[in-house]
């Protein structure tokens, strides 16, 4: 899990600063209406591994933070910034 990637990380003297999760690229049923493939699900998990990372760092450092989407298919890959907006949402829920 998560833990383990950080363990590893901290080993070689990396520190994570975001996550990536794949998709089918044959399903189009797959985008949003604006054609990305970033849904809601993924915003949450997205802003709750930030949050995760405030509190093991501090707020500023663990601000920067990337969401890679890739297609499975091509591995055509995306990237995208979740706003301050939505990550103090799901902190708040």
């Amino acid at each position: 899990g998560t833990e383990r990637v950080r363990r590893i990380a901290e080993w070689l003297g990396l520190r994570p600063l975001g996550w990536i999760f794949s998709y089918p690229g044959d399903k189009q049923d797959r985008f949003a209406e604006d054609g990305l493939p970033l849904w809601s699900q993924e915003v949450v998990d997205g802003a709750r591994l930030q949050i995760e990372r405030m509190k093991t760092v501090d707020q500023v450092e663990g601000r920067p933070f990337v969401s890679l989407a890739m297609d499975s298919s091509s591995g055509s890959t995306e990237a995208f910034q979740l706003s301050d907006v939505s990550v103090q949402m799901v902190a708040e829920e």
